[in-house]
């Protein structure tokens, strides 16, 4: 099965217009910073040519609401959770939380 609604940096997918594939699109251009090589940088840019270029003009990208479950960044959980805390002295066998 071919490749659909693609971006590649060069002629890695057909240029079939009925497959909707874009060639020689910069990178740069299409990421916040893909370069950092962690999920927060493949951000769409904003003036991405991945913008609208998805299946039926969602956006293209991991992050796309458009193609179905978007990615979650790094695991983080749909609801409110503590992944860091700096904690004092702790004298009993419970730790006080106030929200």
């Amino acid at each position: 099965m071919p490749l659909l609604y693609g971006l590649c940096d060069a002629a890695q997918y057909p240029a079939d217009p009925d497959l909707y594939n874009q060639q020689h699109v910069d990178m740069r251009t299409v990421f916040e910073d893909h370069a950092k090589l962690i999920d927060n940088g493949y951000f769409l840019a904003p003036g991405s040519s991945a913008i609208g270029a998805g299946v039926n003009g969602g956006d293209c990208g991991v992050f796309s609401f458009d193609t179905g479950y978007p990615y979650v960044l790094s695991g983080i959980p749909a609801i409110p959770a503590i992944y860091k805390a700096t904690v004092g002295l702790v004298t009993g066998t419970t730790l006080p939380v106030f929200c």
